[in-house]
């Protein structure tokens, strides 16, 4: 339980983040805040995973999570190509290694 409390501020810092980008934007509704707030959250979970990962300190990984919050939709494009371009190599690599 203490890991999950410990990982609260900088998702918080992110939910902010998307809370300043959703006041930027030119469409406010209750549905679009509520949204913004979950992929917010979500984009600064992964970027705090990404930072724990490898081993940045406490200040920049709370910059990188409210950055990755307020820049969410781009920040999960980002992991979403990385992730598929890691899964297409593998599975080339496997291919590669039965045909020999």
């Amino acid at each position: 339980m203490q890991d999950f409390v410990d990982k609260l501020p900088p998702i918080i810092l992110a939910i902010m983040g998307g809370i300043a980008e959703f006041l930027m934007s030119d469409d406010h509704s209750w549905t679009n805040i509520l949204v913004s707030m979950f992929l917010a959250g979500f984009s600064g979970y992964l970027v705090l995973l990404v930072c724990i990962e490898y081993g940045v300190s406490e200040g920049l990984t709370g910059v990188a999570c409210g950055i990755g919050g307020m820049s969410s939709r781009a920040v999960l494009a980002l992991f979403r190509r990385a992730v598929i371009d890691k899964i297409k190599a593998y599975l080339k690599d496997n291919d590669d290694d039965k045909k020999k």
